[in-house]
């Protein structure tokens, strides 16, 4: 599924004020319709993210191609800021949001491919980043609490013994946007709140992992959903969330103890160069190898027995979702993902079982990336296949930024940062004729 740009016809008024006459054919003319995806990330002047980080907020055109959207040029930087004193990407939100209502609500613009003014508009369609960062912008408490869960009220227990398997595998009372309107609508989240855990006893806000965040601005926004539109990302939870998991448990837990067999994995996998840092590549490629050479040379040993079937059931959903379109069958296609999905959680939750003796053992069928795999159809259904709202694009767009931090004088690295990005984007209007 491709989004291609369009423009829509439309005679419905419009909220803005103080438009002359020469632009009041605007309401009755085309206008251009642009979807806005902002994404928010780590960067930093350095070649790993410890020292002086800082977090960018960029931007790109949802109408597009897949390879038109990993293009560089089709990233717009929007801002940066410094990660010290209290400052942080939510600091740069009220100014965002600000911009962002009167793109929604329309501006006249100067179209030089029309060669007339006309009315764009541009609503916020989903904000792309990591799973941190999405509960960070819901303002929903972080993954150790017991309802992490930024679209539903799942209760993840992680250090008591584990629910049955169907609990873990059922759709659990959803977050909606009126529970997010409530929960901002006192500063310390004392709002009493629905039932929604079925306990027949009012809870407040803050009881229900919502928390005090400057990021309740976004609800002024007509078209985002905090529960709707920050979809689940596949680069964090999966190949960084379940695939992690399972090799860290798979080579930490299994092998390293026994020498042997780890130099007999290692001479399995000797034809393939697999670096000693794993990266997202890195777990890719020993997904599609892994279970092969695990069924070839370990189908006797009981431990590792018992986590085979989890690299199958992951082999195959990731067969399924790290595609970049779907031509026919949609609805076929979503109920193969929903299967691969519950599948891998079931047999994730009977390894933990198996391995419920091992006070070693942590289950990984709680973990809330784990869980978080249960809403990816609800995200394909709303945005289409994963790949298109996957911050790949961003990772790859922050080699630019960190570039540029380089190669600053250091002495007011923000200016210099947006002077840079700024004349560039000038220059690509001019080239692009002013349109």
């Amino acid at each position: 599924m491709e989004a291609k740009a369009r423009n829509f016809a439309t005679c419905i008024p419009t909220g803005i004020q103080g438009l002359t006459d020469k632009h009041h054919d605007l309401l009755y003319k085309e206008y251009c319709l642009k979807i806005l995806v902002p994404s928010e990330d780590d960067t930093s002047d350095n070649w790993s993210k410890q020292y002086n980080p800082y977090k960018s907020w960029s931007m790109k055109f949802a109408a597009m191609s897949y390879e038109e959207l990993c293009m560089a040029i089709n990233i717009l930087l929007l801002g940066i800021v410094q990660k010290r004193n209290g400052y942080s990407g939510l600091s740069l939100l009220p100014t965002l949001v600000k911009n962002f209502k009167k793109l929604e609500n329309g501006m006249v613009m100067y179209s030089a491919e029309h060669g007339e003014y006309v009315l764009v508009v541009a609503p916020l369609l989903l904000i792309e980043a990591d799973t941190p960062c999405h509960s960070e912008l819901c303002g929903i408490l972080g993954p150790a609490t017991l309802l992490p869960c930024r679209k539903c009220y799942c209760v993840l227990r992680r250090n008591v013994f584990l629910e049955v398997k169907e609990y873990f595998l059922k759709k659990h009372m959803p977050r909606t946007w009126k529970h997010y309107v409530m929960a901002n609508s006192t500063d310390k989240r004392e709002t009493i709140m629905p039932d929604v855990l079925g306990t027949n006893t009012p809870v407040n806000a803050r009881a229900l992992s919502f928390m005090n965040h400057s990021s309740g601005c976004l609800l002024e926004l007509k078209a985002f959903d905090p529960s709707k539109d920050t979809p689940v990302e596949i680069l964090h939870t999966i190949l960084l969330g379940t695939a992690k998991y399972l090799i860290n448990e798979l080579v930490k837990k299994n092998l390293k103890p026994h020498p042997d067999k780890l130099e007999r994995l290692a001479n399995g996998l000797k034809e393939h160069d697999i670096s000693t840092g794993l990266s997202r590549k890195d777990f890719k490629v020993l997904l599609q190898i892994l279970p092969g050479a695990l069924l070839r040379d370990f189908s006797d040993n009981q431990k590792i027995e018992t986590i085979l079937p989890c690299f199958v059931e992951l082999g195959h959903l990731c067969s399924l979702v790290f595609v970049r379109q779907i031509e026919s069958r949609f609805e076929e296609y979503i109920t193969q993902v929903n299967h691969a999905v519950n599948s891998l959680i079931a047999k994730l939750h009977e390894s933990d079982m198996a391995n419920v003796a091992n006070l070693k053992h942590l289950p990984l069928s709680t973990k809330p990336k784990t869980h978080n795999m249960i809403h990816l159809t609800e995200d394909i259904r709303r945005f289409g296949p994963a790949l298109n709202f996957e911050t790949e694009k961003g990772e790859q767009f922050n080699k630019y930024i960190r570039e540029h931090l380089i190669r600053t004088n250091q002495l007011n690295t923000l200016r210099d940062i947006c002077h840079k990005f700024t004349k560039q984007a000038v220059m690509q209007h001019i080239f692009a004729n002013g349109s």
